[in-house]
């Protein structure tokens, strides 16, 4: 955070609140915006989760929805298999090609 102007700081504190008040459901991008609406931009809020995530401070996980959980939180995303550790997406399998059968 050192890196971070005083209001950057403020602001990315204020994004990484949400995410972790979300627990292990984790916030959409727009439950974020509705949730700081008052006290920021859209534009504000989209740069901090980009820093968190180039950070890993936040992670994006989701099936049906983009959200955004805290790196703890989103350990409860992972899935394991034989070829490594990765994200839940059903439209691909565990080589990364496309399952046709989730994908009309």
């Amino acid at each position: 955070l050192l890196a971070y102007s005083t209001e950057q700081r403020a602001l990315l504190r204020s994004v990484y609140q949400v995410a972790a008040d979300s627990s292990i459901f984790g916030a959409s991008l727009e439950e974020i915006k509705e949730k700081l609406a008052n006290s920021t931009t859209n534009e504000d809020i989209e740069w901090a989760l980009q820093e968190m995530q180039r950070e890993v401070q936040l992670v994006l996980v989701g099936v049906d929805c983009d959200r955004y959980v805290t790196a703890a939180n989103g350990q409860c995303w992972i899935l394991n298999g034989e070829q490594g550790s990765f994200f839940a997406e059903p439209w691909t399998t565990l080589n990364g090609d496309i399952n046709p059968s989730t994908v009309r």
